[in-house]
């Protein structure tokens, strides 16, 4: 991903001035929002395009520092989704007779899907929903999420030295 950023940054179009162009009328506070927002629902804005805006920033790693915990929290808020989306009877009760071996793998293998989810380009806010709506215990979900915290360090120590 970090490669292929810098090619296309490099020879097809300069995502700085990109996100520049259209991130520049919107607030701090406002992106902060979108973003917090974006890993909260779905996750469908990269977290890669705002670590790079993150390098416009006054203190850059401050600035990193908070959109991880902002994607730390919008996946607790992803998982409290998945759990009240369980306590839908219907959903609840489809889930639970039809996918019961998936539920007992997921129990056995869930740990191993969040890290993934959390450390790589897959988006994390689903697995999140997944994770609450399919019972997972939210202490050791807490603990595993916080995974995502290497990952904006390492996506970010990457693309500030492009």
């Amino acid at each position: 991903i970090g490669l292929a950023l810098f090619l296309v940054n490099k020879y097809l179009i300069d995502i700085d001035a990109l996100m520049a162009e259209h991130i520049s009328h919107l607030s701090q506070f406002q992106v902060l929002g979108v973003f917090f927002m974006s890993e909260s629902v779905l996750g469908i804005l990269p977290p890669d395009l705002f670590i790079i805006w993150s390098k416009s920033q006054a203190n850059e790693w401050l600035t990193v520092s908070f959109l991880a915990t902002l994607s730390y929290l919008g996946g607790q808020v992803s998982f409290q989704i998945g759990r009240w989306i369980n306590h839908i009877p219907r959903f609840h009760q489809w889930v639970h007779t039809k996918y019961q071996s998936s539920l007992e793998q997921f129990q056995k293998f869930g740990a191993l899907v969040i890290v993934l989810g959390a450390l790589t380009p897959l988006s994390f806010s689903p697995i999140s929903i997944l994770s609450g709506s399919l019972e997972y215990s939210r202490r050791r979900y807490s603990l595993l999420a916080l995974s995502r915290f290497a990952r904006f360090f390492i996506y970010a120590s990457f693309l500030f030295k492009l």
